[in-house]
């Protein structure tokens, strides 16, 4: 599964990295809640973006809104469990 190989490259990690922090609470969470599945789905591939995802992850569990700092949980806890 190659979704995510060439993420800098084809923009898609700057989107999704953009959208997380949106001003819509609803669209950040959306955006945080793929960090839930990411790591797991794409195993070694997910490594080289982590210095990237770990500050959106961080940020999120100190938002304002409360479902969004339970899904940053949730994707700080997939992180972990990934790769600790």
């Amino acid at each position: 599964f190659r979704l995510f190989v060439d993420l800098q490259c084809s923009g898609l990690l700057p989107e999704i990295l953009s959208n997380a922090n949106n001003v819509k609470p609803h669209i950040r969470e959306g955006y945080i809640g793929l960090f839930v599945f990411l790591p797991s789905t794409l195993g070694s591939q997910f490594l080289p973006y982590l210095s990237k995802v770990l500050p959106c992850i961080l940020q999120g569990l100190a938002d304002e809104v409360e479902t969004v700092r339970e899904i940053s949980l949730r994707s700080a806890s997939s992180v972990v469990n990934q790769y600790a």
